[in-house]
C-alpha cells in the first residue's frame, strides 16, 4: 500500500519514529489509506497489540525498501534529495531502536521491538516480543487469538524475522547512500541518538557508533555459529539451544545477511573519509574486522613466515564470501585514511596478505621473480 503521507519527508519522518509500542494511543503508523485509525479499539490499543507492532515493522521495511532499496535511488542527486528529506536521520533511528538499550545489557531491559540477543554465556531472560501479551489482542486482529502455546512462539518468531528484515533494508540504504557522496557519510557520523543507550558496554553517542554496534553483535561468533543461529522455540533459549550446528535456518540466513550489509555500509561511510575513519578506530571496530577475518583456523598463526598462502579468503562457495569481501574493504579504506588504522595491520603479515588478495585478487600475492611486473 501508498505510505501514510504523500511527501518524501513526512514517509521518512514516520519511518525514523518511535515503533508503534513506544507511541501513545493514536499514533498514526506508516498504514494504507482504506485502513481504519490506529487508535483504541475496546479494551486493547493498536499499540499494545502484538500484531499491530509486527505489520508496523513490515510497513516501515516496506516504506524503506520503495523510497530508497536501490543504488540508482540512493546516488547523485536522488542520494541528495533523501539526505535533506531525513532519510539518514530516519535509519539510523531505526537501527539504534532495534539494537540498543537503556544500560547495554542484553537481557534485563530488552525492549519488546528489537532484534533477538545472541549470546553464548547467558540464558535470554527477557526477549525482545515477551513483553508483548500474547492474549491481548486489538479489535481488528482478535479473531486471530488462539491459546495453543504454539501461537505465541510463531508471533514472536514472525516479529523476529520482521525486525531482522527491518535492519536489514535499513543498512542497504545506509550502504548505498554513503557510496559517491561525502556529504552522506558525513550525515553519518554527524548523527546522534535521540537519548541516551548503550550496546554492550559502550554508549551510543553517533551514526559510525551504530554501525559499529552492528559487527559486535556478532563478535566471537564463527560464521558457521552465525548461520545456523536457532529461532526462538520457548520463553527462554539457553546457550545449548541457541546454535544448532547442522542445519543453516532462516534465522541464521537473516543474521549473515545483516552482518553483510552492516559491513558494506562500514566500507562505503569509511571511504576517503579521514575523521569517520579515525571515529571507528576509536570505539574498537577494527580489532573487530580483525578478528572476524582471521577467526578461521588457517589464519590463527600471524607470526612471521617466509611463505605465501595461495588464497586467505573463503572459497566462492562459503555463503559468508562477501561478508569477508567488504569487512576487508573496510580495513583498507579505513588504513588508507587512518594512521592508526595502518600501524595497527601493519605487524599481521597473513593478514595484508588477506587484505592484498581481496584488493587485487589472489594473483596480487603470487611473487614471480621471472616477471618484472609482478
Amino acid at each position: 500500500g501508498n505510505a501514510c503521507g504523500s511527501d518524501l519527508p513526512s514517509v521518512l519522518l514516520r519511518v525514523g519514529a518511535p515503533f508503534l509500542f513506544q507511541m501513545p494511543c493514536g499514533y498514526e503508523s506508516i498504514r494504507t489509506n482504506n485502513e481504519c485509525d490506529p487508535r483504541r479499539d475496546g479494551d486493547v490499543s493498536r499499540n499494545e497489540c502484538v500484531i499491530c507492532n509486527l505489520v508496523d515493522l513490515r510497513r516501515r521495511n516496506n516504506a524503506v525498501r520503495h523510497y530508497m532499496g536501490s543504488m540508482a535511488q540512493c546516488r547523485g542527486g536522488g542520494g541528495d534529495a533523501l539526505r535533506e528529506a531525513g532519510a539518514i536521520t530516519a535509519l539510523l533511528r531505526v537501527l539504534w531502536r532495534l539494537i540498543a538499550s537503556k544500560n547495554g545489557t542484553n537481557n534485563s531491559d530488552c525492549p519488546p521491538v528489537a532484534l533477538l540477543p545472541i549470546t553464548k554465556s547467558e540464558p535470554i531472560l527477557n526477549g525482545p516480543a515477551m513483553m508483548f501479551d500474547m492474549e491481548n489482542l486489538c479489535n481488528n486482529h482478535l479473531h486471530l487469538r488462539s491459546f495453543d502455546p504454539s501461537f505465541g512462539v510463531v508471533v514472536v518468531n514472525e516479529l523476529g524475522a520482521s525486525a531482522l528484515d527491518l535492519a536489514i533494508s535499513c543498512l542497504g540504504s545506509l550502504r548505498d547512500l554513503s557510496c559517491g557522496s561525502a556529504l552522506n557519510r558525513a550525515a553519518v557520523l554527524a548523527w546522534t541518538p535521540p537519548s541516551p543507550a548503550r550496546y554492550d558496554t559502550q554508549c551510543i553517542e553517533n551514526g559510525v557508533h551504530v554501525l559499529s554496534a552492528y559487527v559486535n553483535r556478532y563478535d566471537k561468533f564463527e560464521w558457521e555459529d552465525i548461520l545456523y543461529l536457532k529461532e526462538r522455540e520457548s520463553n527462554t533459549i539457553s546457550p545449548a539451544d541457541g546454535i544448532d550446528s547442522k542445519t543453516p535456518t532462516d534465522r541464521g540466513k537473516r543474521e549473515l545477511r545483516l552482518l553483510t550489509n552492516a559491513l558494506g555500509a562500514i566500507r562505503n561511510t569509511s571511504h576517503s573519509t579521514p575523521d569517520v575513519c579515525q571515529e571507528f578506530f576509536n570505539y574498537g571496530l577494527v580489532d573487530l574486522l580483525v578478528w572476524r577475518l582471521t577467526s578461521d583456523d588457517t589464519l590463527k598463526n600471524t607470526q612471521p613466515t617466509t611463505s605465501m598462502p595461495s588464497s586467505s579468503l573463503p572459497e566462492a562457495s562459503r555463503p559468508w564470501r562477501e561478508a569477508c569481501f567488504r569487512a576487508a574493504g573496510s580495513l583498507i579504506n579505513l588504513a588508507e585514511k587512518c594512521p592508526d588504522v595502518a600501524y595497527r595491520l601493519g605487524s599481521n603479515r597473513r593478514l595484508i596478505y588477506l587484505l592484498i588478495e581481496a584488493w587485487g585478487g589472489a594473483s596480487a600475492i603470487v611473487f614471480d621473480p621471472n616477471k618484472t611486473n609482478k
